[in-house]
């Protein structure tokens, strides 16, 4: 396990603002399934060569919400974006939320209908959690195991509801903000902790530090700034298969 005081992503080039044209917007479709259940597929203009799944942080159950521009650069890379919904409304419980995210992930990989495809999966806040539950439930759910998981600026686990045992295979980054007044470094230590028995090759945790560029708070995933890109979004292009 590597501890990293302050993140450069310096084998990254900066992708700074996305504006992608209009034929490299994600096509979204759906949403299938029905209530937290829901997942859309944001589809590239040409056939997918990997899969992202992206777990939301709460509320933000549409994937026009807060980050339609980052899913259209993974669309223009030729990413299909899998998008579960997981809540009804933010009266939702942790635990129904969890539920949800089974079923919508479950249904969104049974839409596909392309096997084989590389997969890594990457979520915020509580979809931060929820990718973690992802990689360490997938066999059981039947659905296939990430390559990678970035979990950004996550909550803990959620009592009742088993993160399981992911394979020894997948590669886990988890990111803490040294501003984060939501749920400061909490939620990383505990998957840290969940993660003890990992190969330590395969697991980071990674204590994002504030600067001059970037106020490491809970909103910090949400910027569209090139300190932003790097810190929280170029990580998910060095995760995606190119070839």
């Amino acid at each position: 396990m590597r501890r990293v005081a302050a993140v450069g992503v310096s084998a990254i080039a900066l992708l700074g603002a996305v504006a992608a044209s209009a034929d490299a917007r994600c096509r979204i479709t759906g949403p299938f399934g029905a209530g937290r259940a829901q997942v859309s597929l944001l589809r590239p203009a040409a056939p997918p060569k990997s899969v992202v799944l992206f777990a939301h942080g709460w509320t933000a159950v549409e994937p026009t919400d807060w980050h339609r521009p980052r899913f259209d650069h993974l669309c223009a890379r030729g990413s299909l974006v899998v998008f579960p919904r997981y809540q009804i409304d933010g009266l939702d419980s942790w635990q129904q939320a969890v539920d949800g995210f089974r079923r919508g992930v479950q249904i969104g990989f049974g839409r596909i209908g392309q096997d084989g495809l590389p997969v890594v999966a990457a979520g915020f806040s509580f979809g931060g959690a929820l990718v973690n539950y992802y990689a360490g439930h997938a066999i059981r759910w039947g659905v296939p195991v990430p390559r990678s998981v970035l979990s950004i600026f996550p909550t803990a686990r959620v009592p009742g509801r088993s993160a399981g045992t992911p394979p020894k295979s997948v590669r886990f980054t988890l990111l803490a903000g040294d501003r984060d007044d939501v749920v400061g470094t909490t939620g990383a230590q505990d998957f840290l902790l969940w993660l003890k028995g990992h190969p330590a090759a395969r697991k980071t945790y990674r204590l994002i530090r504030s600067n001059t560029a970037l106020t490491a708070s809970h909103e910090a995933p949400k910027e569209t700034t090139p300190s932003a890109t790097r810190v929280f979004w170029s990580p998910i292009d060095a995760m995606v298969p190119t070839g």
